[in-house]
């Protein structure tokens, strides 16, 4: 059998195989996936490619190791089942990272999730004010769960059939200690103002803020920066 024809008939089988290996791995999508679970796909995935491309190698020599990686899957999940603390182990565990409208800097060091990604997973949710978030916890497959304040559960305009006024986005304006001045000059407001705001809220200055921001209502939001003790602030 000539090289060509080789490759289509191993694509082909190894194209069956990771049908196979997908359907014993269950119903999930992929950003659903836990970490073991996208170990296996990305390393069967890379023997399928091996296989196509290296003619030497036997078929069956990397089949077998692809359904021993599926296998050793599916017992690892069956596993899990029944111990939590090997699920957190592998799985990891959600992390709180938003609560009572305040941001737990601490939690989101440990995990290295930065502002900008918080704020982006919020707006997305329909919240662009944090202050307007009860509890926000980001699950174990890379998802942000945001509940919001019982103040915002009443029911809305759009409940009423009212009209709605555009409020306009949620501008940053001092990030983990650093005024960002594109921002503040964007949003027509000057550092002397941004001082004034922070020293009414009890700060010394932009350094000692963790987040400040402004919506298009003009609703002022600050943060504390956390002390040196790493407890999160009240």
């Amino acid at each position: 059998m000539n090289p060509l024809a080789q490759r289509i008939l191993r694509t082909l089988i190894f194209y069956v195989a990771m049908l196979v290996i997908v359907r014993i791995m269950g119903k999930r999508e992929m950003d659903s996936l836990s970490p073991f679970d996208l170990v296996v796909a990305i390393m069967v995935g890379e023997m399928a490619t091996i296989a196509v491309e290296n003619l030497d190698i036997p078929v069956s020599g990397i089949l077998i190791p692809m359904f021993s990686l599926a296998v050793a899957e599916l017992l690892v999940s069956f596993v899990l089942l029944k111990s939590d603390r090997l699920r957190s182990v592998i799985d990891g565990s959600p992390t709180l990272l938003v609560k009572s409208g305040v941001i737990l800097e601490k939690n989101m060091v440990a995990i290295r999730y930065n502002l900008t990604d918080l704020l982006a997973q919020l707006r997305l949710a329909g919240y662009p004010n944090v202050e307007d978030v009860e509890v926000a916890i980001l699950e174990t497959n890379g998802k942000l769960s945001v509940f919001p304040r019982s103040k915002e559960t009443s029911p809305l305009p759009r409940d009423l059939e009212l009209p709605q006024r555009f409020q306009g986005l949620l501008v940053p304006l001092v990030r983990d200690g650093r005024v960002i001045s594109r921002n503040l000059a964007e949003a027509g407001l000057s550092e002397a103002w941004l001082e004034e705001r922070l020293k009414e809220h009890g700060l010394d200055g932009p350094k000692d803020a963790f987040l400040a921001t402004i919506d298009g209502d003009g609703r002022f939001f600050v943060q504390k920066r956390v002390n040196r003790s790493g407890d999160v602030p009240s």
